[in-house]
């Protein structure tokens, strides 16, 4: 991969079709950090710190320990998650 197409996409691994369904669990550890704003709907806050996860990927047995890097609604209801694996 070169310098120009790494940047251009962002990514620094080729990515492959996933075909099958995929677990995580989270880690019970807290987070905390200082509130940016509040409404009656919900908060947003900065927190230091990094949220671990175990993800099961289809066909295995054992799970692969990462953290989540990006979490976004991608309709009402579900989410997309992004996890980069240690």
């Amino acid at each position: 991969m070169t310098e120009n197409t790494k940047h251009e996409n962002h990514r620094e691994s080729p990515r492959v079709s996933l075909d099958g369904p995929v677990q995580v669990r989270l880690s019970g550890e807290a987070l905390e950090g200082p509130g940016q704003n509040l409404s009656q709907d919900g908060v947003y806050l900065i927190a230091e710190g990094e949220i671990e996860v175990e993800v099961l990927l289809p066909g295995a047995t054992e799970y692969r320990k990462g953290h989540l890097v990006r979490a976004n609604q991608v309709r009402d209801g579900a989410l997309g998650l992004a996890i980069r694996f240690s």
